[in-house]
């Protein structure tokens, strides 16, 4: 399994050109086209996306485990007072690895 970030502008721009660049664009629509908020995580397995090659139940399983990860990068302070909210949690879990 690998994690690919794609950032949400172009890799031979920096985040400021990128902003710049479609500034007055973004304005016309009224709303920014790059940055931050258009980024992605691709995960793979293999070559190819994990949508393409998992069930739903473990793709929201992976991303639960993602989110989980994401949760230990956290300083323990922090940590201690996070709170994880799980809504329908195994909504698309088959009946075996829903209990």
């Amino acid at each position: 399994m690998t994690l690919d970030y794609r950032k949400g502008w172009s890799a031979d721009r920096t985040l400021k050109e990128a902003l710049l660049e479609n500034e007055e664009s973004d304005k016309e629509r009224g709303f920014t086209q790059r940055g931050v908020h258009r980024a992605d995580l691709v995960v793979k397995i293999g070559q190819h996306p994990a949508s393409l090659v998992s069930s739903r139940g473990e793709v929201k399983m992976l991303a639960w485990l993602l989110k989980l990860a994401q949760l230990g990068l956290l300083p323990d302070e922090v940590q201690n007072q996070a709170v994880l909210l799980l809504d329908d949690f195994s909504s698309e879990l088959d009946e075996k690895n829903g209990r």
